[in-house]
């Protein structure tokens, strides 16, 4: 693809002005993207020195270096092949991530940059000068984000500590270059190792994927190994060869000279102040270019604005400052020089998705001009039915993230294999990096860890809201029991402070307030008694009735689905993406549901744009089925949307999904003609309709099923009381399936397991991109607007402008005009700007939105009749006017709306210059800011919820009581609850407790934040069982390096308290006859001696003589430990004891 890509004269011309800029800006207007990643690899064959590509975003880094590796691996897939000045060597320097709560970074990225800011220190062939970095070892293109840029990296000699350099003939054997994998983030594969990160050892073989690595051959060519396994034999403890080997194919490749590696200390390295950054780095002949030089502009700012006053990292003018003393192309998609170079490119309009008709296409494009297909898959058979359409179309061997058109007399066009199948692009990243086991966001976890700053609000389970106020060694005991335990200090309302032991950690809990700063409650408050006894009961009420309903389900008769395999395969085939894990999940889910006999009743809530739509097609697919007899339909299914524009969206993506199967599918709203509402009614009445679609107008008179079999409920929570009777009376006895787009905070869901039948999607679609979103005032003249609007339009996108009030409505429009006056679309015209809002007449309405749909509007000026179901492809910007007058879940949705198709999204929430916003608002903007990833939603919801209340998840009338005490102990109180019911009277682990010497605690030296310190504590303590302790305390050694003695200790507490739970014991206590032990006794009275007495028993049975017997009071125990016990090793004794070892 580079070949065709360097003949063309425009790429030409950008190559030889870079080549004599010196140093000096080439402005070159096209398009960004994967041009500018060909022009900068065109740019490195030409350059005399390292090229370093410059993107705006990190996603955006990694496809380019994902269609970088793809060129450079013309001859072999180690990516060390072509002969000196063709050999390309591609390294990205990824940005440093966020830490974690719990203080983690990714470890790949961390490896990446500490051996290749080792190899550019010393020279890729290990020679101490900069130059030798390109002396025989190519062609070298460093890819990086502005955020790494940005990021300082530590000194020369921090940086050299954290590399290994091995070489054929060291004296290195199998077991320590296993333990050095180890320590650096790599994990055993059970077989040979083919994932990145994993490694497998057979023999004297040591064959592993690296996270990150510089190998140089015999030659002094230098890879990145991004991509190959690395094959190292052993002799007699050494090294006897080092060795690439191919992934598809096992085969060996050339042998390897030395390769880098990563040490422990990489994981600590970087954290070392440091005013270097990547450009400090690279030899005086680098240069740089820069992909939409604009957008990385502002996003440099907007980087700068987050971190501002955090130290470390440079300033945008500090990096402007480097880059001026380098030859630099800048590529803009409307650059301001009008002598600029053009690149006369574009992005080709998208193929049709029948095969058919993308052949016909293929064709006509082929006749036109040159089209070069390019796959990594030739023999595909899907691809030769469409290129045996167009004998012109040449097909390439390779990967391009994206196609592009070269126009002009020797132009061309690229056209990937998974835009001509319309199907996702292939994962962008060059390197997979492994998910950590017991990451921080897996499994429940998510609920466990907090995010608190001194003054954040909190809720203890057993005396009230308070304000924490930081985390403090305290010393506690007399003599030689003395020992330092942290503690969490709490202010209650004025004087009380409670400071609390971390180990009860886990009886503290996030409290998200509304708008107003929550008033913290006196300690001993009766008032928060009786809140706490109202929740109790309210929760203890709510399980009640969700068994009951699940009991009075099984008993009603429902109708089984089985499934139809040959018909399913062939619908399922259809879907053009691969299902997320989480769309699997729920898939099967919904299909064990739907062939029981029993009604389902199940809520899918996922983020916008996750996949929902699909888990409801395939539920409605699956009822209305032909039967197996007679000529009539299967049963027949209804959707049910919040709004009108919702409908419609359903009705178009549904009829596309479902139409081509034979199910016919009709949509009852205001915008279609009354004749064809009556012929929906009729239709659906008589049985030849199988799925009506429609608002409330569904629940009212005339909608009379012939058989109804599933009824799909969107966004539920936004139906009046009213309506929600009415469905109540419409899902009797049927199949319902509840989709909603406000997620549920994980403490919920984990809560409502096994209560109500729940799935979550919270794994984003191959191909989507977080939407960057910036809070900014309303400057005069609105300039970050105009640009985000015109920039927007010069991509050939379209745009939002939600000004949420009707009567200044035509105002806003107008103002957007003017904002846009001179900004053309690509093809020179003038950009149209339209509004819309719910008080059109139907017609105008509908013309509106279906216009923008279609793309015959560029700007849509509306109110929040977008915030949902509007679903257009090229939608990249949205701004939200007086951003401050929304509320949480309101701008999330907005959000929504744009960066929908895999382009990047951008979202503006306007706020007026100068104002003082309310506190409520301030949180609400800045968790916008803050959750901007993908699935942002789930930590939004957790923020959201105390403003929203939760009558979507759990009714309307536990929305006070969620409010009252928090969603998180609400939660843990439903948790206590559903078991108690279930018969299970065990404490839960962190209700347990104990006073025994020899205490340990994590220390600051270990875990030196705060934060993280706290969250390890929390996550210890939230554990259920020794599977879950042994997650996080590896989570926690791979972080933070191997526990101390302190925090062995504490471990060992943890596990007592495991063993104190299984054993119905609350708490342990040492005295002078011994361990007095309080027991957790059943509600009824008259019961609890027989209960004292048969645990005196079952712990009795395993010892060699009886040691427990009764204390004084009906819970309590006491335990008489043998003499040679000390109370050193007391901790684990009982521990043992209690669990059923013998003493």
């Amino acid at each position: 693809m580079l070949a065709p890509f360097r003949s063309h004269a425009a790429p030409r011309a950008a190559v030889r002005a870079f080549a004599e800029a010196d140093p000096a800006a080439v402005a070159v207007a096209g398009p960004t993207g994967v041009t500018t990643t060909l022009l900068a690899a065109a740019a490195a064959l030409a350059h005399p020195g390292p090229v370093l590509l410059v993107t705006a975003f990190e996603d955006q880094a990694q496809a380019a270096t994902a269609d970088l590796l793809n060129l450079a691996r013309g001859s072999d897939e180690s990516g060390i092949g072509g002969a000196g000045d063709t050999h390309l060597v591609v390294a990205p320097f990824d940005a440093l991530g966020p830490r974690d709560l719990l203080g983690a970074r990714a470890e790949g990225p961390l490896v990446r940059r500490v051996v290749l800011a080792a190899t550019l220190d010393h020279g890729a062939t290990g020679r101490q000068d900069a130059e030798g970095l390109a002396a025989n070892a190519g062609r070298w293109v460093i890819v990086a984000s502005v955020a790494a840029l940005l990021q300082a990296v530590p000194t020369e000699a921090v940086v050299a500590g954290a590399v290994r350099r091995i070489h054929p003939g060291d004296a290195v054997d199998l077991p320590a270059l296993v333990g050095l994998l180890e320590a650096t983030g790599h994990r055993a594969a059970r077989a040979e190792a083919v994932a990145a990160g994993t490694f497998h050892a057979g023999g004297s073989t040591l064959r592993f994927r690296p996270l990150g690595a510089i190998a140089t051959d015999d030659a002094g060519r230098a890879s990145t190994a991004a991509r190959a396994a690395v094959v190292v034999g052993f002799e007699e403890n050494r090294i006897a060869s080092i060795r690439f080997a191919d992934p598809p194919t096992e085969a060996w490749n050339r042998p390897l000279a030395a390769i880098t590696l990563a040490t422990p200390d990489a994981k600590r390295v970087l954290q070392r102040a440091s005013t270097r950054c990547l450009l400090d780095l690279l030899p005086a002949r680098t240069g740089v270019v820069l992909d939409d030089a604009e957008a990385i502009a502002l996003e440099a700012a907007r980087l700068g604005r987050r971190a501002a006053g955090g130290g470390g990292d440079l300033t945008p003018a500090e990096l402007d400052e480097r880059l001026a003393a380098r030859p630099v192309v800048r590529v803009d998609l409307q650059p301001a020089a009008e002598a600029a170079l053009r690149l006369d490119a574009g992005r080709p309009s998208p193929f049709p998705l029948h095969a058919d008709a993308a052949g016909r296409e293929l064709a006509a494009r082929s006749r036109d001009r040159r089209v070069l297909v390019v796959s990594d898959r030739p023999d595909d058979p899907r691809l030769a039915d469409r290129l045996s359409e167009a004998p012109e179309a040449r097909l390439m061997r390779g990967l391009l993230s994206e196609g592009f058109r070269l126009r002009g007399e020797d132009g061309f066009e690229a056209v990937p294999g998974h835009e001509l199948l319309g199907v996702p692009a292939p994962p962008g990243a060059a390197v997979e990096d492994p998910a950590a086991d017991g990451a921080p966001d897996s499994g429940t976890l998510g609920s466990v860890l907090v995010s608190l700053e001194p003054g954040d609000p909190l809720v203890h389970a057993e005396h009230g809201v308070a304000l924490y106020e930081g985390m403090e060694p305290i010393e506690i005991g007399i003599g030689s029991r003395r020992t330092t335990i942290d503690h969490l200090t709490l202010a209650f309302a004025e004087p009380d402070t409670l400071r609390v032991p971390a180990d009860q950690a886990a009886r503290v809990f996030p409290f998200h307030a509304a708008d107003d700063a929550p008033t913290p409650d006196p300690l001993n408050s009766r008032a928060w008694a009786k809140k706490l006894s109202a929740a109790e009961a309210a929760a203890s009420a709510f399980v009640r009735a969700q068994r009951r309903a699940a009991a009075e389900a099984a008993d009603r008769p429902g109708r089984a689905h089985p499934p139809e395999p040959d018909r399913l395969r062939a619908f399922e085939a259809d879907f053009p993406f691969e299902p997320t894990p989480d769309q699997a999940e729920a898939f099967a889910a919904v299909a064990a549901d739907l062939e029981a006999e029993i009604p389902m009743d199940r809520l899918v809530c996922g983020d916008v744009g996750f996949g929902k739509t699909e888990v409801a097609a395939r539920a409605i697919f699956r009822v209305v089925r032909p039967r197996r007899r007679g000529g009539r339909r299967g049963h027949q299914a209804v959707l049910l949307a919040p709004t009108t524009v919702l409908a419609e969206q359903h009705g178009r993506s549904l009829a596309e999904r479902l139409g081509p199967h034979g199910v016919s599918v009709g949509v009852l709203s205001r915008l279609r003609p009354a004749d064809e509402q009556k012929q929906l009614k009729a239709g659906l009445a008589g049985g030849t309709l199988d799925l009506l679609i429609g608002t409330t107008a569904l629940l009212g008179e005339g909608i009379e099923p012939d058989d109804l079999g599933l009824v799909v409920i969107d966004e539920e929570h936004r139906f009046g009381s009213g309506d929600k009777e009415a469905l109540r009376r419409l899902r009797d006895g049927v199949d319902t399936l509840a989709l909603t787009a406000t997620p549920i905070p994980r403490t919920l869901h984990t809560a409502l397991a096994g209560l109500r039948a729940v799935s979550t999607l919270r794994t984003p679609p191959a191909g989507r991109r977080a939407v960057v979103t910036e809070v900014l005032p309303a400057e005069d003249g609105r300039p970050r607007v105009r640009t985000a609007l015109s920039r927007e339009l010069a991509r050939g996108g379209q745009a939002f402008v939600v000004h949420n009030r009707v009567e200044g409505l035509a105002e806003a429009a107008e103002e957007v005009r003017d904002l846009l006056g001179g900004v053309t679309r690509p093809d020179r015209s003038t950009p149209v700007v339209a509004s819309a809002h719910g008080q059109l007449r139907e017609e105008e309405l509908e013309d509106a939105l279906l216009a923008f749909t279609a793309g015959d509007t560029d700007v849509l000026v509306c109110t929040t009749i977008v915030e949902n179901g509007l679903d257009v492809a090229r939608a990249g910007t949205i701004v939200v006017e007086g951003a401050d007058r929304f509320g949480l879940a309101s701008l999330h949705q907005l959000r929504g709306r744009v960066g929908r198709s895999g382009r990047r999204g951008f979202c503006l929430l306007e706020v007026p210059k100068n104002a003082r916003l309310s506190e409520g608002a301030q949180k609400r903007l800045a968790a916008m800011e803050d959750a901007d990833g993908l699935g942002a939603g789930f930590a939004i919801a957790e923020a959201d919820l105390a403003l929203r209340g939760a009558g979507d998840l759990l009714g309307d009338e536990q929305s006070g009581h969620v409010a009252a005490v928090g969603h998180a102990l609400y939660s843990r109180l439903l948790q206590r609850a559903a078991r108690e019911q279930a018969g299970d009277l065990r404490p839960a682990p962190e209700r347990t407790g104990h006073a025994l010497p020899n205490t340990g605690n994590l220390p600051a030296a270990w875990i030196p934040p705060s934060l993280p310190r706290l969250n390890a504590y929390r996550w210890l303590t939230h554990v259920d069982d020794e599977d879950q302790l042994g997650v996080a305390v590896a989570h926690l050694t791979r972080t933070w390096g191997e526990p101390p003695e302190q925090a062995r200790r504490f471990v060992a507490g943890v596990r007592l308290r495991l063993a104190m739970a299984d054993a119905g014991v609350l708490h342990a206590a040492k005295s002078k006859k011994g361990i007095t032990l309080t027991l957790a006794l059943p509600p009824a009275r008259d019961e609890h001696e027989a209960h004292r007495g048969s645990a005196v028993e079952q712990l009795n049975a395993n010892l060699d003589k009886p040691r427990f017997r009764a204390g004084v009071g009906a819970d309590e125990l006491l335990y008489t430990p043998p003499p040679e016990v000390e109370d050193a090793g007391l901790v684990e004794h009982l521990t043992g004891v209690l669990a059923g070892g013998a003493s």
